[in-house]
């Protein structure tokens, strides 16, 4: 999970900072990975009880990470 969120994260701000789009492959590989993986992680917490509430809050912080990420690529393909 962690992975996912910083290779998107490290595309997101070498594109925000060059505008190259060379760095948008590490946000697509990201945005593409990370849903992948938090349901993995998900499917893990299910077998464990105690891990639930903790994953559910890591799902919804990843998931504000990347919706956030996504504005900014937007107002900055917007200019």
């Amino acid at each position: 999970v962690l992975i996912a969120l910083l290779d998107a994260q490290r595309g997101l701000r070498g594109y925000l900072i060059t505008q190259d789009d060379r760095f948008l492959d590490e946000w697509e590989r990201g945005e593409r990975d990370l849903p992948l993986q938090l349901e993995r992680l998900q499917q893990l917490a299910e077998r464990r009880p105690h891990s639930r509430q903790a994953v559910e809050v890591l799902v919804r912080r990843a998931d504000k990470a990347m919706a956030f990420g996504r504005r900014a690529l937007a107002l900055a393909r917007a200019g």
